[in-house]
C-alpha cells in the first residue's frame, strides 16, 4: 500500500490516505514519481506532508496507475518475490484445522 499525507502538525495528527497498491519491487519507481509530482506542483516552500494533504488523493493515484496494474503478460519474476525472500510466492494447500 502507498499512503500519503500522514503526519503530525500544530493542528494535530493526520492519517495518510491510501493512493495505490504496488508490488514491493516497483516501490522505488512509485517514490520517484511521487517526489517528481511534489517538485512539479508544490506551492512555494510547501513541505512534502502539507503538499500531499492539500492535493486530491486521486492526483497521486493517477501518477502511480500503471505501477499498480498487474496484468499477467506484464509481470516479471520479481513481482512474485516478497522482500527478504529469494524465491517466488507459492500457495500451498495443507491439512489442518484452518484448511477445513
Amino acid at each position: 500500500f502507498v499512503l500519503v499525507g500522514g503526519g503530525s502538525t500544530d493542528s494535530g495528527a493526520h492519517f495518510g490516505k491510501v493512493v495505490s497498491k504496488v508490488p514491493v519491487h516497483r516501490l522505488t519507481d512509485a517514490v520517484d514519481r511521487l517526489l517528481a509530482l511534489y517538485r512539479e506542483q508544490r506551492e512555494g516552500e510547501e513541505n512534502l506532508g502539507a503538499f500531499f494533504r492539500r492535493i486530491p488523493p486521486s492526483t497521486a493515484t493517477e501518477r502511480l496507475k500503471d505501477l499498480a496494474e498487474l496484468l499477467p503478460g506484464d509481470l516479471g519474476t520479481d513481482d512474485y518475490v516478497d522482500l527478504g525472500e529469494s524465491q517466488a510466492f507459492n500457495p500451498e494447500v495443507m491439512d489442518g484445522e484452518c484448511a477445513s
